[in-house]
């Protein structure tokens, strides 16, 4: 009898350790510790996002300082940044469009084309009186060359541009 005593406590002893170590489980797990994990999770998440958006914001070169803008009576013209003065010659065919306006919002054609005849030292025909008042919204990148302003403003319908000699012939 003893013995069977001992071995029916042995087995409640087994019992209520299993028991333990499973509310143990369950209190490890509960839904307020869920809850407070997916928190921690999401604000690490977003200090590393973070600190990754300001590191890769400190290697981008800033020009704040040399922005300006330019307006016209009724267009609104605006030049993103204003150049570096720089010792480097410029090509007529892929001089650096740096000085001219690059962002051109409902401005009309001749408006558009007055600097850049000017940046390229040419001049401008056009055959069409009713061209020069085409509205446009264009925007120009600082490495494009005479050709490739021209192919860009002749994807528009009513624009037909092209180049002779020292001369834009507008169609």
């Amino acid at each position: 009898e003893k013995l069977k005593e001992e071995k029916q406590q042995k087995e409640e002893m087994s019992q209520n350790a299993e028991t333990q170590q499973t509310a143990k489980l369950f209190s490890l797990w509960s839904p307020m510790r869920k809850v407070a994990a997916v928190a921690a999770v999401l604000v690490v998440s977003g200090i590393t996002f973070a600190a990754i958006h300001l590191v890769t914001r400190s290697h981008q070169p800033s020009d704040n300082s040399n922005t300006e803008l330019v307006a016209s009576q009724k267009d609104s013209i605006q030049q993103v940044s204003a150049p570096q003065k720089s010792n480097i010659e410029e090509k007529t065919d892929s001089a650096s469009l740096a000085q001219l306006p690059l962002v051109y919002e409902n401005a009309e054609l001749q408006n558009i084309l007055t600097p850049i005849v000017g940046h390229f030292h040419l001049q401008v025909t056009y055959q069409n009186e009713s061209a020069r008042h085409i509205r446009l919204f264009l925007q120009l990148e600082k490495n494009m060359s005479l050709d490739d302003i021209i192919e860009l403003l002749n994807h528009f319908e009513k624009v037909n541009i092209r180049h002779e000699g020292q001369t834009l012939i507008v169609e």
